[in-house]
């Protein structure tokens, strides 16, 4: 387990289990977790958990942080957008209300372990606001696959 320290003292922490995670994501989560300045100052953070199951062979993450800031703005870090991207995504905000939270991001240029790729991966991540449910699902573009999962989320100020 890693800690980080986000704006306001909001603690964003990584889990990496042996095994589960393949050993890019895994150096990448610890070296972001390790050397990543806070991106936003005065927001919040989404500290969410989303149990496995054998509908997401690898492509929704068992952690997930949502960094949402005072100007609206909302960041997504987990081991698969490291992986790819190396570094916390921008997403796009597709509604935030009082009830719930949405948004979605697109990876690109993503490969499998066999060898399969994807020009396009899509992520929506909706999050309850009364109750801090998430459900996560992704879909890459080409492929009939569609990939989901639920979890509980922590919101972190401090």
């Amino acid at each position: 387990m890693i800690t980080h320290v986000l704006p306001e003292n909001a603690v964003l922490t990584c889990h990496a289990k042996s095994g589960l995670l393949m050993k890019k994501q895994l150096v990448a989560a610890l070296l972001y977790c390790l050397t990543t300045p806070p991106a936003v100052a005065g927001g919040y953070v989404y500290d969410c958990d989303i149990p496995s199951n054998r509908d997401r062979p690898g492509w929704i993450p068992a952690k997930m942080g949502i960094v949402l800031g005072e100007d609206g703005s909302v960041t997504v870090l987990d081991p698969i957008i490291l992986q790819f991207h190396e570094k916390p995504m921008q997403a796009s905000v597709q509604r935030n209300d009082d009830r719930k939270l949405s948004i979605v991001w697109t990876l690109t240029n993503v490969e499998n372990a066999d060898k399969q790729k994807a020009a396009q991966f899509s992520y929506t991540a909706q999050v309850n606001k009364k109750n801090n449910r998430i459900s996560v699902s992704a879909r890459p573009e080409g492929y009939s696959n569609r990939f989901h999962g639920r979890g509980k989320c922590v919101i972190r100020t401090e």
